[in-house]
């Protein structure tokens, strides 16, 4: 039954790491435009 929740676990981790690193990639893309203006925005 462990062998069970260990594969469940290893695979959710897989899954979370890569939706992250896609999500980090695509953000990085989307966020390039509004770089500078986010940078006005945090020096108020």
């Amino acid at each position: 039954m462990w062998l069970v929740v260990l594969f469940t676990l290893i695979c959710l981790s897989v899954l979370y790491s890569g939706f992250a690193w896609v999500l980090g990639e695509q953000r990085e893309a989307v966020l390039k435009p509004f770089q500078s203006a986010d940078l006005t925005v945090f020096e108020r």
